[in-house]
């Protein structure tokens, strides 16, 4: 297997940044865990938040990972553990 180009991991990681933004405020960090496919998210199986904080926070974070949109570079599978900050 090949690995993921930098600007792919980059992309992927920029959109996490984002998605953590696009939520209530509240945690200033995450770690999301995630799996993809070569064009979409199939998996997001962890969401964990700095803190203590509501469930409504951990679901947005979630939904936001699982609405991700892959950059074109992916060329294989990937589980991706990504640690984010606002």
């Amino acid at each position: 297997m090949e690995s993921l180009p930098r600007n792919a991991l980059f992309a992927l990681r920029a959109g996490t940044i984002e998605a953590l933004g696009s939520c209530p405020p509240g945690p200033k960090s995450a770690r999301v865990t995630l799996e993809t496919t070569v064009d979409e998210v199939v998996d997001v199986p962890a969401v964990r938040l700095a803190g203590s904080h509501a469930a409504a926070e951990r679901r947005c974070l979630g939904e936001a990972a699982w609405s991700l949109a892959l950059p074109g570079e992916f060329s294989e599978q990937l589980a991706s553990d990504e640690e984010v900050s606002r």
